[in-house]
């Protein structure tokens, strides 16, 4: 994975917090499956080959019922419009070759999926646009963004950096182009920006079972179900992580703080956020 220079103009930053949600969320990359339409801009840009922090490499969404079926051969079709490589239906008994314990009708094998140490991806992502030119500001809480109505003085730059950025310690950056991507805390920074709020980010967290260490060859790889459109999960699934055990799950439960990754965290803030939301 790499970043452009092409990106970066001569005065960049790249303002890093609250990033630990990166590393709590799923780290299976989907090639293109699932709920990415065709042309989504969700869609992976991501080639078949080495990745940084990449691990087992193998996906089946097995069907396991003839109601199925229909769902599951749709979203072959949509692999095949988003260029997903190597995708293919197989049956019943070549679910058992892949995945010995695992039984279904027919089931979407999907082997450049695969599971990757986020952190390692993140920090690679770090190294590239720092590389290129870019600065990662650390602990800079971001309570205001303002549009710079003249030159500050003695300023060179004239107004080529209007926007203003500050933090909650006082730092302030300025800017003359400024993009914001601050997953569970999307809809707070846009609404410091001018922009709206909408939509309203409403925390979920879920829960996973562990599968016991002597059972873990029961599970080659990520093994899925066909998912269910009256949902907006993906369903109970099985994940082998990088440290060799298998995560089960997960269930979606409503959090009570925004980083709220445990089962008794809890913001009053963040809670009535939450509730209060129509």
């Amino acid at each position: 994975m790499s970043l452009s220079p092409k990106c970066l103009s001569n005065k960049t930053f790249c303002i890093r917090g609250h990033f630990e949600e990166q590393f709590q969320g799923s780290t299976t990359h989907y090639m293109g499956l699932h709920n990415f339409g065709t042309g989504s801009y969700k869609l992976p840009p991501v080639a078949p080959g080495p990745c940084v922090g990449g691990g087992v490499k193998l996906q089946l969404i097995v069907a396991v019922e003839q109601e199925e079926i229909p769902r599951l051969k749709a979203l072959y079709e949509r692999g095949l419009q988003n260029n997903v490589p190597g995708l293919r239906l197989i049956g019943a008994k070549e679910i058992q070759a892949k995945e010995p314990f695992c039984r279904g009708l027919m089931a979407l094998d999907s082997p450049y999926t695969g599971i990757v140490d986020y952190k390692q991806v993140a920090q690679s992502y770090a190294e590239d646009f720092q590389e290129a030119g870019g600065t990662i500001l650390t602990d800079f809480e971001v309570t205001s963004i303002d549009m710079a109505k003249e030159s500050p003085p003695g300023s060179e730059d004239g107004l080529k950096y209007p926007v203003i950025v500050r933090s909650k310690q006082g730092e302030e950056i300025s800017c003359g182009h400024l993009l914001t991507c601050a997953g569970l805390y999307s809809d707070r920074l846009s609404a410091i920006s001018g922009c709206s709020p909408e939509p309203r980010i409403v925390p979920f967290r879920g829960d996973y079972l562990l599968l016991k260490p002597e059972k873990g060859y029961l599970v080659r790889g990520n093994i899925y179900p066909v998912p269910n459109p009256r949902f907006p999960f993906l369903g109970f699934h099985f994940t082998p992580r990088m440290d060799g055990s298998v995560w089960l799950g997960p269930n979606a439960v409503l959090a009570f703080k925004r980083e709220g990754y445990k089962l008794f965290d809890f913001s009053t803030a963040d809670f009535l956020d939450a509730v209060t939301y129509r």
